[in-house]
This record gives structure tokens, C-alpha cells and sequence, in this order.
């Protein structure tokens, strides 16, 4: 799917920027909350371990536990 980063916000929905989606692209957040996790599988219509083996996020420490705590930001 060829999405533009403003285009995967919009349909990732409302509070969703593009300098989000740049941040998660350019690895700049540890792993997102589940809850945005699953937006952006549902927008990508891909299950969220997709997902998560796309991105590089699958065997991250501590992945379940982070999921569900803040963003991390550098």
C-alpha cells in the first residue's frame, strides 16, 4: 500500500499528524502504545504482528509491558 505519511494519519484518525507517523518511521519512539499500535494495523489493514515484524519492534524487551505504557520519545 503506497500511502503518504499524511495520507496513513488521516486514516489512522483523529489526533493523528504526520509528525507522528514521521517520528514512528524514522524510529524515533521505542514502541507505541497498543492502543496506537492497533490504529495503525487497522489502517494498514494488517494484523498488529504484522505490524509489529515490519517495523522492527518484534522482540523488543519488554513488549508486551510497553505496549501499554507512554510513547518514549528521543
Amino acid at each position: 500500500m503506497d500511502l503518504t505519511q499524511e495520507e496513513l494519519a488521516e486514516r489512522v484518525g483523529p489526533g493523528v499528524r504526520q509528525s507522528e507517523i514521521s517520528r514512528l518511521e524514522r524510529n524515533r519512539v521505542t514502541l507505541p502504545r497498543r492502543q496506537r499500535l492497533e490504529q495503525i494495523a487497522r489502517a494498514l489493514d494488517i494484523p498488529v504482528g504484522v505490524l509489529l515484524a515490519r517495523s522492527g519492534w518484534v522482540g523488543a524487551e519488554g513488549i508486551e509491558s510497553n505496549a501499554s505504557e507512554p510513547e518514549k520519545r528521543h
